[in-house]
């Protein structure tokens, strides 16, 4: 979505790829603060929620076993999504509409596009781990800022992406140009991306295992 905004009328005029990143800034700005400010909240709400119900109130113990039973419940899901393979089976099979931008503009669509796919659980996911997420902030496990953390390892490599990997105008050597062939890549990535995910999911799991056990 936000590659086509460094397209510039003449791709080999001077200063083209500070001209081409300041072309994008914006856009970019827009969308990073919407997906901060939704993962934010919905995880912030997650964790306010379990403490209103008093989850916190419960025996450690207890919670944490009901973590690792819900994040060792999510790594079998995301191994049955890399036997495939697929995306993770658990979130709604849709994507955020591209024709935001022709709807609303350069800045509050990328916006909207942010806050849809920053909270996390309107759009598809490529790990469950998300769920388990989740379910740590209900049961009073991790802090309630989490979702910045979250928020920041989608942006930085969204921004990465935009603003540094080279500009490709036309094929070469049979591959796509601008800006099908990062979508290409990405996806040609994903299976790494979801073992990843799952490496991550089975450590935390055996962390609280280890928890309950030297409890």
């Amino acid at each position: 979505m936000l590659r086509p905004f460094m397209e510039l009328p003449d791709p080999l005029g001077k200063g083209v790829t500070v001209a081409r990143r300041r072309n994008a800034a914006g856009p970019l700005s827009a969308l990073t603060a919407g997906f901060l400010a939704a993962a934010f909240v919905v995880f912030a709400i997650a964790v306010f929620v379990g403490a209103a119900f008093g989850v916190g109130q419960l025996p450690v113990t207890g919670r944490v076993m009901a973590a690792v039973l819900v994040c060792a419940a999510m790594g079998a899901v995301d191994i049955a999504s890399i036997r495939k393979p697929s995306l993770c089976k658990l979130t709604f099979r849709r994507q955020t509409p591209k024709a935001l931008e022709d709807r609303y503009g350069r800045h509050v669509g990328p916006l909207l596009w942010g806050i849809d796919t920053g909270m996390a659980v309107t759009t598809v996911r490529v790990s469950a781990a998300t769920w388990a997420v989740l379910t740590l902030c209900l049961l009073q496990l991790t802090p309630w800022w989490i979702g910045l953390a979250y928020g920041v390892g989608f942006c930085v490599p969204l921004s990465a992406a935009t603003l540094l990997l080279p500009w490709r105008p036309a094929p070469k050597s049979g591959f796509p140009g601008e800006p099908l062939w990062i979508q290409i890549a990405l996806t040609r990535v994903r299976p790494a991306a979801q073992i990843g995910c799952l490496l991550a999911l089975l450590a935390v799991t055996g962390a609280l295992g280890a928890v309950v056990v030297g409890v």
